[in-house]
């Protein structure tokens, strides 16, 4: 015995008399047209009425517009259906479309659902940069992906290097060898913190409540609300904890290297480099696994390279990549593999990575006990010329090395690079003269890094050049001379550089 099963679509509207089409809203519909001999011209079907609301409290009549009070008891009307001829699109609240309705004691609800409340997101008015940072011993807040690894001790803070074998929390020294070095260089890395970068992007939007399925959106307005977009970027905060040393570019390129008696046009746009402590009477001084290479800002973004930035801006528009309100702009650069020259903003998120774990009444694994407070610090300093702007109390002391470059002492109190501090040597600066030869300064009385964030002119006549935002750090002993400092510079001058790994 074969059974066969067939599927067949059910019509609530019934027409009697006619083959023509039913009524909108009519159950069942009797003709009457003398031309084709039916009966009747309309419908059998439910109350047709127009809402005026679709809810309220006690009176049911003024939802279909009464005058009077108390005409319909609420309560009394439940499951009461009528077929709705009007329409209220004006808010998402006060919203009904035309159909069968239900009464359910409170409100009208669709026997159909109506077309649903459509949003097109409008241009971005406001972008705000901040971070949030994680306990590796608990496990909230953690990505469920990470949750194994968090709990097997991946994400521990600090340097974990063995004898022998990988590192059980991905702090292995980076092994790095270019075309033409004979010898790789290796360099020391720590990890300072975990956490969340958190952007919160701001939207205007428009807001379709209309009934109708097809839309034109240039007849929609734009809503008073905004749509907000937060994501979270996680960050396993791992940084080199010595100054970068190639001379190489990482597709093969020799960097240019800057003498005594270097001079050119295209100190701001080719990549150059020198050597801390060059001077008229040592020419050519040896590079220092400590103090490492100083490199323009072009060097350290790799211009024109797959790996960089492809071109030096000819002029800075009053672009501010480096705050609260401009994402981070990054380049591995000269970097190594897998890492990248940090922007502005994340080296705010490792001062404050590192202010969470120093103190003035202890040691830590990043450095002794401090002279004075760390505080944490904001993206947005007040910067009003190339004159760095210290803050962050004494976290500026966890961050330099005990060691001495010359005889000026440091003042530092990290912890060193074997022992997880960040281990900053205070290596100085150079940048041409007004006679176009180097001039080196600083030389063991400060450490100066790039970030890869673009900064604004900070005055009219500085139209022609470039600036771009460094972090500074003071020799010294005194309250001031232990601030992280912040501030922009031109980029012809040579500064170190730091990299960060990406997170995977």
């Amino acid at each position: 015995m074969f059974f066969v099963s067939y599927l067949v679509t059910l019509n609530a509207q019934v027409t009697i008399g006619s083959g023509s089409k039913t009524n909108v809203g009519a159950l069942l519909d009797l003709k009457m047209n003398d031309s084709i001999r039916a009966n009747s011209s309309k419908g059998l079907g439910l109350p047709r009425v127009e809402l005026k609301n679709i809810r309220t409290e006690k009176d049911l009549g003024k939802t279909l517009g009464a005058a009077a009070d108390n005409t319909l008891n609420a309560k009394d009307h439940i499951g009461l259906i009528v077929y709705n001829t009007g329409s209220n699109v004006e808010s998402e609240e006060n919203r009904f479309c035309q159909g069968v309705h239900v009464w359910d004691g409170a409100q009208w609800n669709p026997l159909v659902p109506y077309p649903a409340v459509r949003i097109q997101k409008g241009p971005l008015t406001s972008y705000k940069r901040s971070f949030e940072y994680l306990d590796t011993a608990v496990p909230d807040g953690w990505p469920k992906d990470k949750q194994l690894a968090r709990a097997n001790g991946y994400y521990n803070l600090g340097r974990n290097v063995p004898m022998s074998g990988i590192s059980p929390n991905g702090t292995d020294n980076i092994s790095d060898q270019r075309i033409g070095e004979s010898t790789p260089n290796i360099y020391t890395v720590s990890r300072f913190y975990v956490g969340y970068k958190i952007i919160e992007q701001e939207y205007k939007i428009k807001k379709s409540f209309s009934c109708s399925v097809e839309l034109d959106w240039d007849t929609v307005a734009e809503q008073p609300d905004v749509l907000i977009d937060t994501t979270r970027i996680f960050d396993e905060g791992v940084w080199m904890t010595q100054n970068l040393r190639t001379t190489v570019l990482n597709n093969g390129t020799a960097l240019i290297k800057r003498t005594v008696e270097y001079h050119a046009e295209e100190y701001n746009t080719v990549p150059q480099y020198c050597v801390p402590g060059i001077s008229s009477t040592t020419p050519n001084p040896a590079i220092n696994e400590n103090t490492g290479v100083l490199y323009n800002w072009a060097a350290a973004v790799a211009v024109g390279t797959p790996n960089g930035l492809s071109t030096i801006p000819s002029v800075n528009l009053q672009i501010d990549e480096g705050n609260s309100r401009h994402r981070d702009i990054t380049y591995q650069g000269i970097c190594p593999s897998g890492w990248y020259l940090p922007s502005n903003q994340e080296w705010v998120d490792l001062v404050n990575g590192i202010t969470e774990k120093v103190s003035s009444s202890s040691t830590s694994m990043f450095a002794g006990q401090l002279a004075g407070v760390a505080t944490k610090i904001g993206y947005d300093t007040n910067l009003t010329s190339n004159s760095a702007v210290g803050v962050g109390g004494y976290v500026g002391q966890a961050m330099k090395t005990t060691t001495s470059v010359l005889s000026t002492a440091s003042g530092g109190r990290s912890n060193t690079r074997a022992l997880s501090g960040f281990d900053a040597y205070l290596g100085g600066s150079s940048t041409l003269a007004s006679n176009n030869t180097i001039s080196h300064y600083n030389n063991g009385t400060a450490a100066y890094f790039w970030t890869s964030s673009l900064a604004p002119q900070f005055s009219t006549s500085d139209a022609s050049r470039i600036y771009v935002y460094h972090t500074w750090l003071l020799a010294g002993t005194t309250a001031g001379e232990n601030n992280f400092y912040q501030g922009y510079h031109n980029l012809r001058q040579t500064f170190s550089v730091r990299c960060k790994k990406e997170t995977l």
